[in-house]
């Protein structure tokens, strides 16, 4: 009988089991995750397929928890037939037993628009947001502080910023007041007593924008501009 070592049995406490079945569909899955090499019985090494399978509940150690729903999984290895006394799977499933911070993938399935999707994954890693902060009227003018942040992380490169401009603008049409590094920041008024403020963060030919809007209530006997679209929104 083989020996039983330390290091194996803090790697079972840390061992989680999945139950369900194999799915077909995925000719190599072992593509998507990094699949460790195990000895065999012989003393020879080989590398075990990846397989996509359907999971309906984990356990650890003696808890079990089924899902609300199952979800696909891409699992190391073929998965091995289940145990009569485990209590947790079900008849007719396969278990796979992983490591809790072993490398695993989720197999996600969206319905929707095609360009709706498509927008969406090509801005995937893209992060940001603006405020407008101390909105004022200083009689001629509408003033604030645009507080704008990002950060892109796609093609395992990351960039990012966080700034704060105060601006100043007159009671008519949008203004550039950013346009450097990964963030262009346009700020508007918008009639009758509103300032916008959009920014986009961007790189890598990939950009989401944001945008946030005050009212600014304009003092009593002010000249009140005539409405014009500025286009920020």
């Amino acid at each position: 009988m083989a020996d039983f070592t330390i290091a194996d049995a803090l790697k079972s406490r840390g061992a989680v089991t999945l139950y369900g079945r194999a799915v077909s569909g995925i000719d190599d899955a072992s593509q998507i995750i990094a699949v460790e090499p195990v000895k065999g019985i012989d003393g020879k090494i080989s590398t075990p397929p990846a397989t996509l399978a359907l999971i309906r509940a984990f356990s650890w150690g003696s808890y079990c928890r089924p899902l609300p729903i199952p979800i696909l999984l891409i699992l190391p290895g073929a998965g091995e037939e289940l145990k009569q006394d485990d209590k947790c799977g079900r008849k007719g499933e396969t278990f796979w037993t992983t490591g809790s911070n072993s490398d695993i993938a989720h197999v996600a399935i969206t319905n929707g628009a095609a360009f709706e999707l498509l927008g969406d994954i090509e801005s995937r890693g893209i992060d940001g947001g603006i405020g407008i902060e101390n909105p004022r009227f200083d009689g001629s003018r509408l003033c604030a502080t645009i507080h704008f942040w990002g950060k892109i992380e796609v093609f395992g490169a990351s960039a990012s910023i966080d700034e704060r401009v105060p601006v100043c603008i007159p009671l008519e049409g949008c203004h550039t007041v950013w346009d450097a590094g990964i963030a262009r920041v346009e700020v508007c008024f918008r009639a009758p007593s509103s300032l916008c403020a959009k920014v986009c963060v961007g790189k890598w030919g990939l950009e989401k924008c944001w945008d946030a809007c005050v009212n600014i209530p304009l003092l009593q006997g002010s000249p009140t501009p005539a409405p014009k679209e500025c286009g920020c929104h």
